[in-house]
Parts: C-alpha cells; sequence; structure tokens
C-alpha cells in the first residue's frame, strides 16, 4: 500500500511519518520533495522546480516507478507531500493528476496552528514568513487545502483521512490496512449474499429510522460531556479518523453496556419510515449502514424484524462507517440492484445520491449543511423527500417511498 501524508510547511510531516515507521514492520518514509530533486538531478542536472512542465511529468513518472517498486517491498510505503503554496493571488495548487492515480490513500496532517508558528520562529528555513508567523494565515492555507484536496480525493472514490499530530493518530495510520474501497466492496458482497431478488434498501438509522439520536442518550448516561462530538468533528471533519476517535471515546466507557441498554430505552422510533421499510422488505433486502452505535439496534431489530443486516461499530465489531463509505456502497449495489437509500444529514449524501432513488428525510430540523451543499449547486434536484417530513427542502420533491 502507497499512502500520502500532506500538510503545509512545519506542520511535522516528516516527524509523523518517522514515528510511523517506528511503530509498524516492514514500513518505508519516501521522501517526497527530496526524491523528486535526486531524480531531477540524475536526468537534467537541476533541481525539480527548475525544470520545463514536461521535463517535471518525465521525473514524476520516474518518481511514480520508484515508488511502486519499494510497494513491492515493503507492507507499507509513505511519501510527505505539498498540495498547496501561497501566492500574491491566494493559493496555486502543485498537486496532480499523477499523485491523485498513484496513492491508495491520502492523510492529512492537521496541526494546531499555534504549534505551527512556534516550529517556523524556531526553524532555520524561513520560506513563506508572510504565512507562516501568522495564526489567521495558517488557518486559512489549512482550511483552503483540506477544503480542496478533499474535493478532489473523494471525487475518485479515495480516502482522505485528516489527522491530528498525536499518539493516538500514529496509532491509526499504523492500523489501516484497508482502504474504504476495499471496505465497501467487502460490505457490498455480504449484503448481495443476503439480498432477495434484485431490490436492496440501504439507510441510515439515529435521526432517520428513530426520531432522536440514541448517541446523546448514551453520553449523557456515561457521564461524557454532550460536547465531546463538536470537538472531535469540529470543522465538519468527517473523515475515518474522526470516527476512530469518537468510537474509542464510546467503547472505553466505563458503564458501556449499561449505556447502551439505557439508550435503547429512550428510543423513538420514526414509525412512518419503520412502516415504509416493512413495506420495502416484502419485496427487497433492508440493509443498515450506522455512524452510531450498532449494539443498541441490533437489540431493537430483534423486535422490530426489519433490517436484515446491519453494518457499523459496536463493542464487538471495530469497522467505522463513514461518509465515503456510505456512498461507495450505494454506488458499488448500484451497479447490479435497484438501491433506494434513505438519510437525514450530510453524512448520508453520497449514499442517497447514488441511488435509483434517494430520499432526505428531516422531522426535528434541517441539516444546514446540505443546504449549503445545494448552494454550491453540488445536489442532484432529482432528490426526493417523504411527504412526512416536518421540514421542506426547496429542491426536494415530495414522493412516497417505494420501489
Amino acid at each position: 500500500m502507497i499512502i500520502s501524508v500532506y500538510g503545509i510547511p512545519r506542520s511535522g510531516k516528516d516527524t509523523f511519518i518517522e514515528q510511523v515507521i517506528k511503530s509498524k514492520r516492514n514500513a518505508y518514509h519516501l521522501k517526497g520533495s527530496k526524491t523528486l530533486n535526486e531524480l531531477a538531478y540524475q536526468k537534467y542536472n537541476r533541481k525539480f522546480r527548475e525544470l520545463r512542465s514536461e521535463e517535471q511529468e518525465k521525473v514524476r513518472v520516474l518518481f511514480t516507478e520508484h515508488a511502486k517498486e519499494l510497494d513491492g517491498h515493503y507492507d507499507l510505503v509513505i511519501v510527505d507531500g505539498h498540495y498547496s503554496f501561497p501566492s500574491e493571488h491566494g493559493f496555486y495548487s502543485v498537486f496532480t493528476e499523477a499523485d491523485l492515480n498513484l496513492y491508495d490513500a491520502f492523510f492529512y496532517l492537521k496541526r494546531n496552528s499555534d504549534e505551527i508558528v512556534r516550529n517556523f520562529d524556531s526553524g532555520d528555513k524561513k520560506d513563506y514568513s508572510d504565512y507562516l508567523l501568522s495564526k489567521e494565515k495558517v488557518d486559512e492555507w489549512i482550511e483552503y487545502e483540506i477544503n480542496s484536496m478533499q474535493s478532489i480525493v473523494e471525487a475518485q472514490d479515495k480516502d482522505f483521512i485528516v489527522l491530528d499530530s498525536d499518539k493516538k493518530a500514529t496509532d491509526y495510520v499504523c492500523e489501516f490496512v484497508k482502504t474504504s474501497q476495499d471496505i465497501s466492496r467487502e460490505i457490498a458482497d455480504k449484503i448481495s449474499s443476503t439480498a432477495k431478488g434484485k431490490n436492496v434498501v440501504l439507510t441510515d438509522l439515529d435521526k432517520t429510522v428513530s426520531i432522536n439520536d440514541l448517541t446523546d442518550d448514551f453520553l449523557e448516561y456515561s457521564k461524557i460531556s454532550p460536547e465531546l462530538p463538536k470537538k472531535i468533528f469540529g470543522g465538519d471533519y468527517y473523515t475515518a479518523y474522526q470516527f476512530y476517535i469518537f468510537h474509542d471515546k464510546l467503547i472505553n466507557a466505563a458503564n458501556y453496556n449499561e449505556a447502551a441498554d439505557y439508550a435503547l430505552k429512550k428510543l423513538v422510533l420514526n414509525e412512518n419510515v419503520v412502516n415504509d421499510l416493512a413495506v420495502l422488505k416484502k419485496e427487497g433486502c433492508v440493509v443498515a449502514l450506522t455512524t452510531g452505535i450498532k449494539d443498541v439496534w441490533d437489540k431493537k431489530n430483534k423486535e422490530l424484524q426489519v433490517f436484515d443486516c446491519i453494518f457499523g461499530f459496536d463493542g464487538k465489531d471495530k469497522l467505522i462507517i463513514t461518509p465515503l463509505i456510505k456512498k461507495l456502497v450505494s454506488k458499488y449495489l448500484s451497479s447490479s440492484y435497484n438501491v433506494i437509500a434513505i438519510g437525514d444529514s450530510v453524512i448520508d449524501l453520497g449514499m442517497v445520491l447514488n441511488a435509483a432513488k434517494g430520499y432526505l428525510v428531516a422531522m426535528n430540523k434541517l441539516d444546514k449543511r446540505i443546504i449549503a451543499k445545494y448552494d454550491e449547486g453540488k445536489i442532484n434536484k432529482t432528490l426526493m423527500q417523504p411527504k412526512y417530513s416536518n421540514f421542506k427542502y426547496k429542491f426536494a420533491k415530495e414522493a412516497e417511498i417505494k420501489w
């Protein structure tokens, strides 16, 4: 596997990667800029940045060949990379299609701006001082890179994962052995083995099949701060690492089982959706993909008997369902099945947009992040909304949930 670690200068990419290398057997750090310069000198006797564009392309081909050769000898090859640099007209990207095609997954090291300013001030290199000595400009640079890079990478159905610069992030990268594409295909294959006929329903659970969010009740009973999700998912970074951190906090709650039982007692079903799923099940397979607590829903389903299978995180199975995985499962299944997808939030958006019929449920409040994406022209206008939704999206037409 070949992965990349991106981040602005002074974010500590080299140090972070070396920590991963020390912790993981048979891993190799391929230094991106250094290797490009070495290859440029070998072929043209000049620095990489001094080459003409066609010469740079040839050097990038050599770099790709070298990385793939290393991939044949190591379990993990990690490359440090730069996405953009500031200019008088904003930021310019140095990210290429060759980069996009080479890496199996893209990690972004998001370091605190205070630390980046301190690292820059104490270092010997003073490039980009106008940006790296200002917390505000550091934050602007990081935000630009994350938003721009995530859009490009996930459009190619590849993992884009935002990391903190701590031991937990090192552990996560060391444990990273399957991409979202691999996990999604495994889930799709399992669903295919269960599916009855050619119809499949994919649905979110919390605040879609239930009115309330069961995780809130779990946090309440566990005496975990209700601000924890906001802290972990701050900036709306719903990548695999954030779910990894969040679920780690939940599973290590001293009273996990009792909290799960409490959440189950507090569950308030969305009876309209449950009834629709029961009708759809007569002619198809009903599958839940949850970013919440699977244990609670497994217990509830023994009573409901609505879901043929539920995929998600619980006390035994550490499967982390992310927005990208939801999207990819829907996409993969849609090539062979008639898929209906139902959700309530921006986390479900990729899943519902890749289905033959996608429904957004809005019972308690509007997900403003979906509205924001709609205003940017990113939402399919054929999206539907169940007639019983309390709130209406102006771009979603009302319809019954049916095959």
